[in-house]
């Protein structure tokens, strides 16, 4: 069974919306549910695998087992509150696309739409996963590979 407090169960929702997602773009062509359910599928994903590569960072550096770090470091509501705001601009950019606003790459507009957020999502997670992951060095009194 999957855990909650694991960033599999992201993975696994981010997957099974994708693998939907296509199947539905497949058999019934371009619509509004195949949009939805690919751009949900997105963030969780982005999500799982940010937190995954926090904890084998965290795990080299302190000399921990991948998975014991990511079991005592990954914060649910965090992950949550990241995953909708990559959502919100995930739909902002396509609903702005598929209404006819230019947002090619050539176009300046682009990068505040689209790139700006993602930088942000980024920067974010990482600190955020980088804060959690010190924070249970210390309550766990690991100490960092010499």
């Amino acid at each position: 069974m999957t855990n909650y407090r694991s960033p599999t169960i992201l993975l696994l929702i981010g997957g099974v919306a994708l693998a939907l997602g296509a199947a539905m773009w497949f058999l019934n062509g371009e619509n509004i549910l195949a949009w939805a359910l690919l751009i949900i599928a997105v963030p969780p994903i982005f999500e799982g695998a940010a937190s995954r590569q926090a904890a084998q960072i965290g795990g080299m550096v302190y000399g921990r087992y991948t998975d014991e770090v990511e079991r005592l470091a990954y914060r649910p509501l965090g992950a949550l509150l990241r995953c909708c705001y990559l959502l919100c601009f995930a739909a902002m950019a396509v609903i702005l696309g598929r209404a006819g606003y230019n947002i090619s790459p050539d176009n300046i507009w682009t990068v505040v739409i689209i790139i700006g957020p993602i930088v942000l999502y980024i920067a974010w997670a990482g600190t955020s996963y980088w804060k959690s992951i010190n924070l249970v060095a210390r309550q766990e009194r690991w100490s960092g590979k010499s």
